[in-house]
């Protein structure tokens, strides 16, 4: 029997490698090109049908007004206010007589307060958290992501804002109060907490020769702010304008919108936002929404085909995309990187770079909310009769 060479198998052992090489190569190639055409799949589709996952509970919304609160979801009415679960459980209940209620959800916080009452309640994840009593009846009210309350009273010759802190161990929660004139800084017409509550917004209107005007200002009710007149930290005048949205989308930016422009405030340091930049608006502004880090206003259009637009901007005022729609929507959502569009038989879907995700139909019954859970592409459907958990196919 011949005895191969050292050579020949060596030649053999070079030859085996490259083949496993070669193998190899086309086997991570073809899972390569099949990853890229499932990503390029996944990046474009879009879905148009649903299924629905689980039992549907039979819930009943009735004559109530409906707001999201992050996967659960508010009822409220002159009577009271319900938070729900995506079960169909109530997680707690707040009462209350009120003739015209206010109510404001921001992060973890909900704020409610009868409009000409006196008294103001919050809740949390867990119910009522704090009551605030005041002095003077209450025209607007405002929560915090962090559950600082502010709320504008009606002092007969002036309009008061109190800032309240629920949590203060003593009976008078007040830890600041502007005060205000229309003769002086102008009559108040939104306002905004900051999540921490260190800072304040306030747009103001006033009248002068014949004209309305208005100017945004910034409150600071921290140590910096104590070395500063009335706690006031700068000042900007719109003329010929009213100012009627102010809010903060993080401790350290605020944005307002007037029937001419987007304005965004910013500070590194969050003591002191100033203007960074103005977006001139020369079309009619029907809607605005927002969360920490997009802004989207809603226009009419002209055309046929897409009623409406939304630009979205980002933090800095930066345009992030324009999404085009046709349906006569009720309720606009931003969801992490997703915009849900929501009308009572139809739900569009789009990432905020403007791609949109789903375009989905609801003939059996009328949608009042969309709600996110822990999948990505599963919702919870609050309807006239019912709440359903679907998933998009």
């Amino acid at each position: 029997m011949k005895i191969a060479s050292f050579e020949e198998y060596e030649k053999k052992a070079r030859m085996h490698k490259l083949h496993v090489t070669l193998v190899t190569a086309v086997i991570i190639a073809v899972v390569l090109s099949l990853v890229g055409f499932a990503a390029v799949y996944i990046y474009n589709r879009i879905y148009e049908r649903y299924v629905v996952v689980g039992e549907e509970k039979e819930y009943s919304t009735g004559e109530v007004t409906l707001l999201a609160f992050g996967t659960d979801f508010l009822t409220y009415n002159t009577d009271g206010i319900h938070c729900v679960n995506a079960s169909g459980t109530d997680l707690w209940t707040g009462t209350y007589e009120m003739q015209s209620p206010m109510v404001e959800v921001n992060g973890n916080y909900v704020v409610v307060a009868d409009r000409g009452g006196r008294e103001i309640f919050i809740y949390d994840k867990k119910g009522l958290c704090g009551k605030i009593k005041t002095g003077s009846p209450v025209i607007d009210v405002s929560v915090s992501g962090g559950g600082i309350v502010a709320a504008s009273v009606d002092e007969g010759d002036s309009i008061s804002i109190y800032v309240y802190d629920y949590t203060l161990d003593k009976d008078d929660k007040c830890v600041s109060k502007v005060y205000s004139t229309m003769e002086g800084s102008g009559y108040p017409v939104a306002f905004s907490c900051s999540p921490g509550g260190n800072l304040m917004a306030v747009s103001y209107m006033s009248a002068s020769g014949g004209t309305l005007n208005s100017s945004v200002a910034f409150y600071n009710f921290g140590e910096v702010g104590k070395n500063t007149r009335n706690n006031l930290m700068r000042s900007y005048s719109y003329m010929n304008e009213s100012v009627p949205m102010i809010r903060f989308m993080d401790d350290k930016t605020a944005f307002a919108v007037s029937g001419s422009r987007l304005v965004i405030y910013s500070d590194d340091a969050g003591q002191d936002p100033e203007s960074i930049n103005e977006i001139l608006i020369n079309r009619e502004i029907r809607s605005v929404y927002y969360d920490s880090n997009h802004i989207g206003i809603v226009f009419s259009t002209e055309s046929v085909e897409n009623k409406y637009s939304m630009d979205i901007y980002d933090k800095k005022g930066n345009v992030v995309s324009t999404v085009l729609f046709n349906t006569d929507y009720e309720n606009i959502y931003f969801l992490g990187n997703r915009v849900v569009i929501v009308d009572s038989d139809e739900c569009f879907i789009y990432k905020v770079d403007g791609r949109k995700k789903a375009e989905l139909e609801f003939a059996d019954d009328e949608i009042r909310l969309m709600l996110p859970t822990k999948r990505y592409m599963e919702f919870t459907q609050v309807t006239g009769t019912g709440i359903r958990r679907i998933r998009l196919k």
